[in-house]
């Protein structure tokens, strides 16, 4: 009614029961076009909320992977620590068997030796 009143052509000299008419059939394709924006609006609002739980869902996995990295080789590290502390230990022990041994046999080699040489002697008394 608007448009007849500003005299804009097509609607000039419309009667109300037509214009009426039109709007009714323009109101189907109204609500189709509003509908189908609809379905495009929300639609591309759900691609957007799914990209960004992507991407949150990739921040928290590169996080954790990170973690456990980190917490892997610190573990790996302490292992080591560990495992190096206690080998030496038994390395420093095992020296310290080995030269206390080496001291004994000294002792035990020159009695040997000398036992040696009471033989040769008893023998070179024999003959």
């Amino acid at each position: 009614m608007q448009g007849r009143k500003f005299k804009i052509p097509g609607l000039k000299g419309r009667w109300e029961t037509t214009l009426g008419k039109w709007a009714g059939k323009a109101a189907v394709v109204v609500q189709v076009v509003t509908a189908l924006y609809d379905l495009y609006k929300s639609n591309s609002e759900e691609k957007a909320e799914n990209e960004r739980n992507r991407n949150a869902s990739i921040q928290l996995y590169q996080a954790v992977e990170d973690v456990c990295a980190t917490v892997k080789r610190e573990y790996g590290n302490i292992s080591e620590q560990v495992i190096t502390q206690m080998i030496g230990l038994r390395i420093q022990a095992l020296d310290d068997k080995i030269a206390k041994l080496t001291t004994e046999q000294g002792g035990y080699q020159s009695d040997y030796q000398s036992l040696l040489d009471s033989q040769t002697d008893l023998e070179q008394i024999n003959y």
